[in-house]
């Protein structure tokens, strides 16, 4: 019976010591208004398990959101022990209430991700509490000064991200006061006058329309060559808002 309890309280012991905070938050370094723990936890976990390691490891720890972690990356150097892995900030997109914000400390890329259980890296921070950005000051920067062309407004900026055209559809209708989703015609509009908008405002050259094909896809414009195709609703496609 000795033998058989050893082996689990010998391994419950051992997880405990890799994530004891002195092992994790080790000599932290003092970055800006931040306090960046030493090292990383030792396993990967999921968004949920990652929230909760980072405020076990005592007062003021957190994970960081999505503008500390992007700092975290551009700073990666001077913070060091980093990996070319995922990292999860603690932001919740805004529009889309089911996506996560990761940051690629890789390639640089800050994404969003659906699966929450998923396991990322996790580098925990201390740090006055985060001021997140409401919908309102986010709606306002994606209409910014919107653009009008005849009888048109087109949104001066693009969504940040791609997304599926059902959550596309949403965040338009978000934006309040008409904004939606522009229709092939419009799209057309926005596509011909893109010097017009603001070429640099385009960060995507492929961007849905309203218009569906059957009950599963949906219509997008390549902004590259002007041509019109269809792809599956659930595939991420960029999106620029318009109202009339």
């Amino acid at each position: 019976m000795k033998k058989l309890l050893f082996l689990p309280l010998l391994l419950i012991a051992s997880i405990c010591f890799a994530q004891n905070p002195k092992e994790i938050i080790g000599n932290p370094i003092k970055i800006a208004n931040m306090l960046v723990a030493q090292n990383d936890f030792p396993t990967e976990l999921g968004w949920k398990e990652a929230n909760k390691a980072c405020q076990a490891l005592g007062k003021g720890w957190r994970l960081p959101t999505q503008t500390e972690l992007k700092f975290l990356y551009d700073n990666k150097d001077k913070i060091g022990g980093f990996s070319n892995s995922t990292y999860w900030s603690s932001t919740v997109d805004e529009y889309q209430k089911s996506l996560l914000w990761y940051q690629d400390f890789g390639y640089g890329e800050q994404r969003r991700h659906s699966g929450a259980d998923t396991p990322f890296r996790v580098r925990a921070i201390n740090a006055p509490p985060a001021i997140t950005p409401s919908r309102a000051s986010l709606s306002k920067k994606i209409i910014g000064k919107p653009i009008k062309i005849g009888n048109l407004l087109v949104a001066q900026n693009d969504f940040p991200d791609g997304m599926n055209w059902n959550d596309a559809k949403a965040a338009c209708a978000a934006l309040g006061n008409g904004w939606r989703l522009p229709t092939m015609q419009e799209l057309n509009i926005i596509y011909s006058n893109t010097e017009k908008i603001g070429e640099s405002s385009f960060i995507s050259n492929s961007y849905w329309s309203s218009m569906q094909d059957g009950n599963y896809k949906a219509v997008y414009k390549f902004f590259g060559n002007g041509e019109w195709s269809t792809v599956g609703k659930d595939n991420d496609v960029y999106v620029r808002a318009v109202k009339r």
